[in-house]
């Protein structure tokens, strides 16, 4: 089993930036529930001559969103998550807010407690481990985190990502660290 960091490709696919700096003061994806309250933001398209992703960013590590191919093959991998639309080049994107698991071992795990917590190594408690995608309690904002290997009865978020080539995102291994 290993668990693996989500990081987003702004470098090689368009992603969304909003104007407005308030509105992820508002919706700043930290473990509120939007359900009622949401609003899209204003957030146009950055380089616009790059391919559209299937897993776009919202130029933050707490939400992505999901085009409707990637929609369909994952929503069913994302209990427990909130799915809000925003329109994009005239097509819906869900952006996902993902729940917490409370999967650290904090007496294995090290921390930065400076200003705001900030995980340096996570060690994670495989009993614990519940969803293939989600965050943690002690990093509201992210980063966002994904299973392989942890449910070898169903389907994981990243098993459907590699298979079905979704585009806008890579994997980086954290955890267990490899000798």
């Amino acid at each position: 089993m290993q668990v693996y960091k989500i990081f987003f490709e702004v470098d090689s696919y368009q992603f969304l930036l909003p104007l407005d700096l308030r509105w992820i003061e508002r919706f700043p994806f930290d473990g509120a529930r939007y359900e009622g309250k949401w609003e899209p933001p204003i957030a146009p398209v950055r380089q616009p001559r790059k391919k559209a992703p299937d897993i776009w960013s919202l130029f933050n590590d707490a939400t992505f969103g999901l085009n409707a191919k990637a929609m369909e093959l994952l929503k069913p991998v994302l209990p427990g998550s909130e799915f809000l639309p925003v329109e994009v080049q005239g097509k819906t994107v869900h952006f996902v807010n993902l729940p917490f698991v409370d999967c650290l071992d904090q007496t294995k795990s090290t921390f930065d407690r400076k200003i705001m917590v900030r995980v340096m190594k996570p060690v994670f408690d495989r009993k614990k481990l519940t969803l293939s995608a989600f965050r943690i309690h002690e990093q509201p904002r992210g980063p966002l985190y994904v299973t392989e290997g942890a449910f070898p009865e169903r389907e994981e978020f990243k098993k459907i990502v590699d298979a079905n080539k979704l585009t806008g995102v890579y994997f980086v291994p954290i955890w267990p660290k490899k000798k």
